[in-house]
């Protein structure tokens, strides 16, 4: 709606002489208001004094009003003042007072308000009704003859790039200098990851003359989608939350957080280096863009001249580096080389093309991923957390044994790699595809180093004593050989207490103290639980937020090996109780049903095994999966006795790993024929 004010409507009786005098007019003050008003006004009518006043103005003067104009008729007087000057009141009977002021105004704002072209009011500078008359339309932005070839950057590059960016800061340590730059080492390794890429990076020394990547770290940083995790680069936790929205939901978030960004005290813009702008130039810029149709060539000069009057404190410069930088790095307008043409790309909402599912092609060495123009971000995210881009350009991921491996390091499991290509690609692994990462998975972790605490003696016997003692027993872990036994995790100190109150004194190798299980936890300890028993869930059902490998590696870094020992096994062991109960298992405390064979058949075997370090087949009534399975078993020590249940420690080939079996829970012994038998149908 359009406010204007009547010619001379608020003026005093001094005023309306100050604009007589500036038109040189006669004027008598000896007269009522009313009659004086009518006079002056009827005097301006006539002759065409304000067509005449109005053609020898300055082009300030004339952009004060061209903007009061496309503003409606009226500005809040601060605002006009910053733009226009100041306007000085007219006061004659003060001595400091400057005689005769129209015929020297100090601004454009004071000449036209005293040639009577503006009113004020309430605070607010109102552009006369009669002067509206007088103003020419506003400069339009007509389409340019040249067309442009298209552009690389979209709003959908834009944002497959930004899940780019964050999903580069899961794969590694991205050092923030300064506290906040990226690193010259940071932003290239990121910027080979991108869809569109800059030429230019490799001669950049610092981010801050970098283009493009500067701009999405700007974006994803007053979007909150990244955080400084122990002076590396991290996605937040906001940040899957923006992966898992709409593109255009994506879109509208990151265009909310720039304008209440630009409206901020210290916005990040200037912080970033970006072109300098207000809110109010920013929203203005982008409304005279939304008038013009998309996919049309303009003339920059055409823009210029139409902001000049709708954004007057906006310079050529700050228009120009806008419409080469920001604007088209995110997809909306395209510049042509020399300047002085672009594209309107952007329609109002933009168009984004449909998410669809990435290829999976096999070759020799590795699988390669080739993405869509729009392909679902979380999971590219995910996997860009421990695969790489395929060639230059974020067209294609390869995925082979090096990226498996760093998968298995950032504690993924096979099957939770497999369930992210499944949802990036929109489609199962085939099972050779599974088996090829499961064969990759076995060749990255042949080799495990453990730190163990052994407790060993030159008497074998004593060792077996231990194995039998209850009170002792459940410290205890594996038998590496007759001599030695590896202690549990944490339970240094209680073993050497529990031995002293038996007369055995146990000599530590080294007097370098260790943790102790009753030492007290420190919250990174709790931190490290808690995230382990989450990675292990996610074995079971789709993590909603992934933890970067960084930040494990970070918590890790402030435990011992002890407690991270320790704290791993509660974590599996809550898992493993957790798949037991969704399969249905059976009470892993059940008792065992009645053997079929005599245990003194059994107990026979097992010792003429041991004897010849053999092997042999038994049917063991299994706790964990609550029925009888068939195992091979390697008996490593003799059977040992408590009370009247012997136990034997043995090498399972079902569970490749050393496992104490009771007797009374054999329920036979099978050679290999009769194994053989058994097994066939």
């Amino acid at each position: 709606m359009t406010h204007t004010s009547p010619l001379l409507a608020n003026r005093t009786v001094r005023e309306l002489g100050t604009v007589a005098h500036s038109y040189g007019l006669p004027f008598n003050n000896r007269k009522p208001k009313t009659e004086i008003y009518a006079r002056v006004v009827a005097a301006l009518g006539e002759g065409q004094h304000l067509q005449r006043a109005y053609r020898t103005l300055s082009s300030d003067e004339r952009d004060a009003l061209r903007t009061l104009h496309t503003a409606g008729g009226e500005l809040a007087q601060t605002q006009f003042s910053a733009y226009f000057g100041e306007i000085r009141p007219y006061r004659p009977w003060v001595a400091e007072s400057p005689r005769q002021p129209w015929k020297r105004p100090i601004s454009a704002a004071e000449k036209v308000w005293y040639l009577g072209f503006i009113e004020l009011r309430d605070d607010q500078v109102v552009l006369c009704a009669d002067i509206g008359a007088l103003l020419p339309p506003l400069p339009m932005v007509h389409p340019a003859p040249t067309m442009l070839d298209e552009s690389e950057s979209t709003p959908a590059a834009l944002l497959v790039d930004l899940a780019a960016f964050l999903g580069s800061l899961m794969h590694d340590r991205a050092k923030v200098m300064h506290g906040r730059w990226l690193s010259p080492r940071s932003f290239r390794r990121i910027d080979r990851a991108l869809r569109v890429r800059e030429s230019e990076i490799m001669a950049a020394r610092s981010e801050r003359g970098v283009g493009r990547l500067r701009y999405l770290h700007y974006l994803a940083d007053c979007a909150g989608l990244v955080n400084i995790v122990n002076g590396a680069l991290k996605p937040s936790i906001e940040a899957w939350a923006w992966l898992d929205s709409a593109p255009d939901v994506q879109w509208r978030m990151l265009n909310e957080a720039v304008a209440r960004d630009l409206s901020a005290r210290n916005p990040l813009w200037e912080r970033y280096g970006l072109p300098a702008i207000s809110r109010a130039a920013w929203d203005r810029l982008h409304q005279v863009l939304e008038t013009l149709p998309s996919g049309a060539t303009y003339g920059v000069r055409a823009l210029l001249k139409r902001l000049h009057v709708e954004c007057p404190g906006v310079s050529a410069e700050q228009i120009r580096a806008l419409l080469s930088g920001p604007l088209s790095w995110s997809g909306q307008v395209m510049l042509c080389a020399d300047g002085k043409q672009f594209v309107y790309l952007n329609n109002v909402p933009p168009m984004f093309p449909i998410q669809t599912p990435a290829t999976l092609v096999e070759s020799e060495s590795a699988l390669i991923i080739h993405l869509s123009e729009m392909p679902p971000l979380r999971p590219l995210v995910e996997i860009l957390g421990w695969a790489t881009a395929d060639g230059e350009g974020l067209a294609a991921l390869r995925i082979g044994g090096e990226a498996v491996r760093r998968a298995l390091g950032h504690d993924l499991s096979v099957s939770q790699i497999a369930e992210q290509i499944g949802r990036l690609t929109g489609a199962p692994l085939s099972r050779a595809q599974f088996e090829r990462f499961e064969r990759w998975s076995r060749e990255g972790g042949q080799f495990r180093v453990e730190h163990l605490t052994v407790l060993s003696s030159p008497e074998s016997a004593l060792l077996n004593e231990l194995l039998a003692d209850r009170g002792v027993r459940n410290l205890l872990e594996k038998p590496l050989s007759p001599h030695h036994i590896v202690v549990r995790a944490g339970a240094e100190t209680v073993l050497a207490r529990r031995l002293a109150r038996r007369g055995q004194l146990a000599t530590p190798e080294s007097e370098s103290a260790k943790e102790s299980i009753d030492a007290p936890i420190s919250v990174a300890a709790y931190a490290w639980l808690a995230m382990r028993v989450y990675q292990e869930l996610g074995g079971l059902l789709p993590q909603l937020i992934p933890i970067p490998g960084a930040i494990s590696d970070e918590i890790k870094s402030l435990l011992t090996d002890t407690q991270r020992d320790q704290l791993e096994q509660a974590a599996q062991n809550l898992a493993e109780k957790l798949r037991r109960a969704l399969r249905g298992d059976s009470d892993p405390f059940a008792a065992a049903p009645m053997q079929d064979d005599l245990p003194a058949i059994i107990q026979a075997a097992i010792e003429r095994a041991v004897a010849d370090r053999g092997a042999l087949t038994i049917e063991y009534f299994s706790p964990t999966y609550g029925a009888p399975t068939l195992r091979t078993i390697e008996p490593l020590l003799p059977i040992r006795w408590h009370g009247e249940i012997g136990y034997v420690e043995a090498w399972c080939r079902l569970d490749d790993a050393p496992r104490t079996f009771r007797l009374d829970r054999i329920l036979r012994v099978l050679d290999e024929s009769k194994e053989g038998e058994e097994r066939s149908p």
